[in-house]
């Protein structure tokens, strides 16, 4: 498509929605892949954190759970 802006997508935008409606919705567009890409900077950044943690937690309910077999052991005999 030859157009003057060179980007077949915004002369469509363009032809549509006028200069106005184009900015907004560029605008817009431009914060939501700002946002996803923010996103998955802060789940890259936390989930070995947070992977880390359940399993300090399952580890300390194993430990928990094999101290009281451990103390009742004498008792039952």
């Amino acid at each position: 498509m030859n157009s003057d802006l060179g980007q077949p997508m915004a002369q469509i935008f363009l032809n549509g929605l006028g200069q106005e409606g184009t900015l907004v919705l560029w605008s817009f567009v431009i914060l939501v892949q700002y946002m996803m890409g923010s996103s998955m900077v802060y789940f890259l950044l936390f989930l070995p954190i947070v992977i880390l943690g359940q399993l300090l937690m399952i580890l300390l309910i194993f430990c928990r759970c094999s101290l009281r077999l451990v103390s009742l052991s004498p008792c039952m005999s």
